[in-house]
């Protein structure tokens, strides 16, 4: 399943979210609330958040990824992000969460 909200869409897989474009004030709720829906849903001990495709993004697109750490840890689902975008490092690392959030270097 996908959504594409703008210049931002969500590709949902059986073990894996994908994440492309744009991750703006303006496009992420809906992008949130489908992958919130996708893990509450999920039943498996693990789930990689592939940041590829994500273009560009604001502190926004963290909270994003921040929420659904929180939704994972109520079901004991192990997430990692995998190609998080030097950015978006440097986002997390200026508000103090870069050791916070599970990374996959690859």
């Amino acid at each position: 399943m996908s959504l594409g909200v703008g210049e931002a869409k969500i590709d949902l897989f059986p073990n894996k979210i994908s994440l492309t474009g744009f991750l703006m004030f303006d496009t992420v709720m809906p992008i949130y609330q489908t992958g919130l829906d996708f893990l509450g849903q999920c039943t498996l001990p693990e789930l990689e958040i592939d940041l590829s495709h994500v273009e560009k993004s604001d502190s926004s697109g963290l909270s994003i990824l921040l929420g659904w750490m929180r939704a994972a840890q109520k079901k004991n689902i192990h997430l990692h992000f995998t190609n998080v975008p030097k950015y978006l490092l440097d986002v997390a690392r200026v508000c103090g969460i870069d050791g916070i959030l599970p990374i996959t270097y690859t």
